[in-house]
């Protein structure tokens, strides 16, 4: 067997023992951070931000959803016509959770598809040195 093959085999081996750890420490690390706490601020362009519970700042209503995040409303609800039929605004931050699912899962998949993009680069570089070793052909 040649050096390179061998370089080849430990390269697949270790590349699958990555992303094994890779999606295994990931996995457990998304499931945690998509049980977060947001608040609804309305008229607030980007409606839905992360929030911390402090005295004061909501409304003191939480919608508990299925995936386990939580949606508190500011307090500034109250001055709307209907505050009291929350129905919509839910829905609406529902439908939104692949987009925050995705947003916690990139990182993940970046860091797991790391090992190809080295694979790329190193398989080019030896490419290019290969290149300096032939005869020159006229």
């Amino acid at each position: 067997m040649s050096a390179r093959a061998g370089f080849y085999r430990t390269w697949a081996v270790a590349t699958v023992c990555w992303v094994g750890l890779v999606a295994f420490v990931g996995i457990q690390s998304v499931s945690q951070s998509v049980r977060t706490k947001y608040i609804y601020v309305p008229g607030d362009p980007r409606k839905y931000e992360p929030y911390n519970p402090r005295a004061g700042v909501d409304d003191g209503r939480i919608a508990k959803l299925s995936d386990g995040s939580e949606l508190f409303f500011h307090r500034s609800i109250r001055l709307y016509e209907d505050s009291d039929y929350l129905d919509p605004i839910i829905e609406d931050f529902w439908s939104q959770r692949w987009l925050r699912y995705w947003t916690f899962m990139l990182p993940w998949m970046m860091l797991a598809a790391m090992p190809g993009f080295l694979f790329i680069l190193v398989y080019a570089v030896l490419w290019v040195i290969d290149g300096f070793g032939g005869t020159a052909t006229p």
